[in-house]
């Protein structure tokens, strides 16, 4: 990505998996401010202008886990963009459904529609509230290992293109 491309967007890192943290390096050169942080503690403000990258071997370990549901809480109330890369990125459907912030749906068959069961390489949700409007959310799906290609998907996605 080009230096100054992903300015203003601000990125908050978890994890260390390969393809998460090369996609973070192209966010940082094209200009976004970067914090890498080894679990949910963060005290930065979670907006719109915020995206959470996970590490989806990390993530994974940790869908059932309250203090992750805690933050994803936080991180949707806000409308921060929530990008889980590599690994079995489908939890990122399931963990919101876990935490209370957006249902799964289950037919009357009882069979479970996970939108992102196929696994690509890059999976993001992002609750968003318009001003009297109802809540709906917004989807990122990559069929890429390409860190280029990931960051400027996630980058368009992000800016609700």
């Amino acid at each position: 990505m080009q230096s100054g491309q992903t300015s203003g967007i601000e990125v908050v890192h978890v994890g260390a998996g390969d393809l998460a943290s090369q996609v973070v390096a192209r966010l940082e050169t094209g200009g976004s401010q970067v914090e890498r942080i080894s679990d949910t503690a963060t005290s930065k403000e979670l907006n719109s202008r915020v995206v959470v990258v996970f590490d989806g071997a990390w993530f994974e370990q940790r869908v059932d886990d309250e203090e992750l549901h805690g933050f994803l809480k936080r991180a949707s109330s806000g409308q921060a963009g929530l990008v889980v890369i590599g690994a079995n990125t489908s939890e990122l459907s399931e963990a919101p459904d876990k935490a209370g912030i957006d249902k799964l749906i289950v037919t009357e068959t009882s069979v479970v529609r996970n939108n992102n069961s196929f696994n690509p390489p890059q999976a993001g949700f992002r609750l968003v509230t318009t001003g009297d409007g109802p809540s709906y959310h917004r989807l990122l799906f990559s069929n890429t290992n390409d860190p280029d290609s990931l960051a400027e998907a996630l980058v368009t996605w992000l800016n609700g293109q």
